[in-house]
């Protein structure tokens, strides 16, 4: 009688494995985990975000909620917020703090000192471990600039002098409203040493006495000169350096003539200088 053969058994399909609800996907591990410990928008399966400091230990919820951050409100993760917490609007704060917290009892229309005390004591903590670096300040590539020119053309504009200016040294100070003849004495001082300028004798020599119609109409800066020559007791204050005070302080004291009542007031717009003391030791 001949033996029977064993039947083999059938070897398992790979879809078969696919659709088994036991089966273990590759890599994973067979531990299951209680659903009511995720929070809802917390996917266990994406990494904490890329600023995540290494070392530090992630809450996944804020994990979660660091990921939905606006960019509007990534301020609040620099290192040196808080060189930068008095420029921050009050709805800022008051987003930020919603953000974490939607039960939060901060409104908009609160202090921004209490908004301020309230995200470094509820919020600021749990950032720790995704604090950042604050953005490298953005270098702008600054155009060409033509430097072959003759400074003293009569084509030559400010804006050729300033921009020759800054590509020679980035660091000089430029005020602005610099007159062209200003200028061109910071071009020699930064650009070419060599520049010959013609001789300005406009704050050098003493100027003439000018009528009262004709100090209505001069700049500041002549008619401060020209107080300070002829009137060296009168110290004019900051707040008086404009065209009308300065013509009526001139008015009154190089051309000796009265001026409006109250248009200008010792000790506010004006000093006079006693006489000097000798202080020599």
């Amino acid at each position: 009688m001949a033996k029977s053969k064993a039947k083999s058994p059938k070897a398992s399909s790979p879809d078969m494995k696919m659709n088994s609800p036991t089966s273990t996907a590759p890599g994973a591990t067979t531990s299951t985990l209680d659903a009511k410990s995720i929070p809802p928008t917390v996917n266990k399966s994406e990494p904490a975000p890329s600023y995540a400091s290494p070392n530090a230990e992630v809450d996944p919820e804020v994990a979660a909620k660091i990921s939905t951050l606006p960019e509007t409100l990534k301020v609040f993760l620099e290192r040196d917020f808080e060189t930068k917490s008095k420029s921050v609007l009050n709805l800022t704060y008051y987003q930020v703090l919603f953000h974490f917290n939607p039960k939060t009892s901060s409104r908009p229309s609160h202090p921004k000192a209490n908004l301020l005390k309230a995200f470094l004591e509820d919020v600021r903590p749990k950032l720790v471990p995704f604090l950042i670096d604050p953005p490298a300040p953005e270098t702008t590539k600054s155009p060409d600039v033509n430097l072959d020119f003759d400074p003293l053309h009569r084509r030559t504009t400010r804006g050729m002098l300033i921009g020759a200016i800054l590509a020679a040294d980035p660091k000089a100070e430029i005020r602005d409203g610099s007159r062209i003849d200003q200028l061109l004495i910071l071009s020699k001082a930064h650009v070419d040493k060599d520049l010959f300028l013609p001789a300005n004798h406009e704050f050098t020599c003493k100027p003439m006495i000018m009528s009262a119609a004709k100090a209505c109409q001069t700049p500041i800066e002549n008619l401060r000169f020209a107080i300070q020559c002829h009137a060296p007791q009168i110290f004019v204050h900051s707040i008086a350096m404009t065209q009308p005070i300065l013509a009526n302080l001139y008015i009154k004291f190089v051309r000796d003539e009265k001026v409006p009542p109250l248009s200008i007031i010792e000790g506010y717009h004006y000093s006079v200088v006693a006489e000097m003391m000798d202080t020599e030791v």
